[in-house]
């Protein structure tokens, strides 16, 4: 696969890794469009494998893929099992080769089966995870695949139960699968590793200045040979078709089955830094070489930029920013989270042009197109773990969100539109032993970064919504964020502020929560309490505030969607989404798309 290709392939979201020789023996493979040719049926019952092997009414599909084509507005949610079934057919390139699949995600809990052996389960359905099929082939014949999803409220994995959570969890193999087949020494994948501050390809930078950047990259190397081998590690940066810096490691030595860490520092003089009005990006090139044979290449997208607080404000590479900004959820109508990533792009791409450079992606990890999408049009991201409302002492509970947080940095560490890492349960109570522990994974993660959550205890920037802080506030003692606001002050009428002024108006005349169809007058409304509290939160010393939300969705527990969005569930603009808009700077442009003005 060419380099060209492969940068193409990281733009829609996809795991980029690949190798580019001459040689045929030690090529490379990575099959990225294994989401064709696979079968599904649902069922509403808990099914065993013996069962799922019997059924006969198989439906062909292809991925992503939701188990149910809901209705615009979703007040039955489909809960229960989706059954996956593929054929893979080895090919004799793949002898003496490393095969893994990898999930980007699927929903809740995941069990794979090959030919019938059971290779893992899987908890959690926004994160990826891999299988390694090495072993378990079979070469004389075809292999049969066999994935179960359970979409159903799990006390492991949390939120709430459907009926009282404010967004739908959705469900089905809603990302892609890719088939990756590297040689036994080869650069490992960042989640699958499980390893701290490691695994992947790890980019963090010491210092940044106009002047002068310096990069660090960590390569951790898996060696599954038997034998040692002795490897280089070849580090390039591009400017487009540019090379700017090209660095080569000494001969190394890794044990059989072992594993190897390599770290070079770049240094580029003059660097074209990221921020959201210019989110320069590079393009990373490792490549890994046993003796004299290239064995393993992979692109990794960056942003070179330095996010510091400055008496609680923020400085994006040595310039003051406020961030305007708004929450997003990723459903789509009809196929809730099994979206394109043009779809994720074209998201991105509203968001931007409505005059917002940040983001909270609430509550939940979102998917790798929409960061790509960010890191390319200079969105910066406040990037989230699963939760809302939902706590639990259950020792299974706490030390799957560990692991989540440990997982999501490990996942999106290397964008550059990633500003702080949200590893806190949205609006739910924390004991604080259980936020010390999310916080020292953060800075083991990652070291040096900034953790945020909705308590102000223990985290580095506090997330406060509007509607407590209207009831709680006291001033800051540390960087912090509006994290929703416009909303529910308007629709619960605790806002304060115009309630006397409006009291002649019914509360669905007077609310921030209104369809397109709702018409001029109260299209109007929404977007005058939108900026009367886009007002109010420069009465705090916040250096960045959170809309709640950009588009219209569903919600688990109630009959009708929840319509505050500046945009409809289609993503057609109301007026507020003119209003923020207007708060753009008029000088700042961008040729990535029409609309940014």
């Amino acid at each position: 696969m060419k380099l060209q290709q492969l940068a193409a392939l990281s733009l829609c979201g996809f795991i980029a890794a690949c190798s580019q020789n001459s040689q045929p023996p030690t090529q490379v493979v990575v099959d990225s469009n294994y989401n064709a040719n696979w079968e599904f049926f649902r069922s509403d019952k808990v099914l065993d494998l013996a069962s799922a092997q019997q059924q006969t009414q198989w439906e062909k599909v292809q991925l992503p893929h939701t188990p149910k084509i809901e209705p615009l507005i979703v007040n039955d949610q489909f809960q229960g099992d989706a059954w996956y079934k593929k054929t893979i057919a080895t090919d004799k390139s793949w002898k003496g080769k490393q095969i893994t699949l990898k999930f980007e995600s699927a929903m809740n809990v995941a069990e794979v089966w090959l030919n019938g052996e059971k290779l893992t389960t899987h908890v959690g359905g926004y994160l990826p995870f891999s299988v390694n099929l090495t072993e378990k082939l079979k070469w004389d014949s075809s292999n049969e695949l066999l994935v179960r999803l359970d979409n159903r409220d799990n006390p492991v994995t949390g939120p709430k139960p459907l009926k009282d959570l404010d967004f739908n969890t959705y469900g089905g193999i809603y990302r892609h699968v890719i088939l990756q087949i590297d040689n036994d020494l080869h650069i490992s994948d960042a989640v699958a590793a499980g390893k701290t501050a490691s695994g992947g390809i790890f980019v963090r930078y010491p210092k940044v200045t106009k002047e002068q950047a310096s990069i660090s990259v960590q390569t951790h190397l898996v060696n599954a040979h038997i034998d040692p081998k002795q490897f280089r590690v070849v580090q390039r940066l591009m400017d487009g078709d540019k090379v700017v810096v090209d660095q080569t490691s000494q001969l190394q030595s890794i044990k059989g089955n072992s594993d190897s860490e390599n770290t070079i520092e770049l240094v580029l003089n003059n660097p074209k830094l990221w921020s959201p009005k210019a989110p320069n990006l590079y393009q990373l090139v490792t490549r890994i070489y046993d003796g004299d044979s290239l064995v393993d290449e992979q692109s990794t997208r960056i942003g070179i930029r330095e996010f510091k607080w400055v008496d609680n404000q923020l400085f994006i590479n040595g310039e003051k920013t406020f961030l305007r900004g708004v929450n997003r959820h990723q459903e789509y109508p009809y196929v809730g989270y099994a979206t394109s990533d043009a779809a994720e792009y074209r998201d991105a791409v509203k968001i931007k042009s409505a005059g917002f450079d940040y983001v909270r992606l609430s509550h939940y990890p979102h998917s790798p197109a929409f960061m790509a999408a960010a890191d390319e049009l200079g969105l910066v991201l406040l990037d989230s773990i699963l939760g809302w409302q939902y706590f639990s002492e259950d020792p299974a509970f706490q030390a799957q969100v560990q692991q989540t947080c440990r997982d999501l940095i490990r996942r999106d560490r290397n964008h550059a539109s990633v500003m702080a890492w949200e590893c806190s349960l949205n609006e739910s109570w924390m004991s604080e032993p259980f936020i010390d522990s999310l916080t020292k994974i953060i800075h083991e993660e990652y070291p040096n970064s900034i953790s945020a959550g909705w308590q102000e205890y223990g985290y580095d920037i506090y997330l406060q919504a509007r509607q407590h802080r209207l009831e709680h506030y006291h001033t800051p003692t540390k960087p912090y964020i509006v994290s929703e606001y416009g909303d529910w002050e308007y629709y619960a009428m605790n806002a304060g502020l115009n309630q006397t002024a409006w009291a002649n108006l019914l509360q669905a005349d007077r609310s921030s929560r209104q369809l397109l169809s709702d018409g001029e007058t109260r299209l109007l409304q929404q977007a005058a309490n939108i900026q009367e509290a886009h007002n109010d939160n420069f009465n705090t010393p916040a250096f960045a505030d959170g809309f709640w939300v950009m588009f219209d969705y569903n919600r688990g527990y109630a009959p009708d969607l929840e319509s505050s969005g500046i945009m409809s569930i289609d993503r057609l603009p109301k007026y507020s989404y003119y209003f923020y808009q207007s708060q753009r700077d008029p000088s700042e442009a961008s040729n990535k798309f029409v609309h940014w003005r």
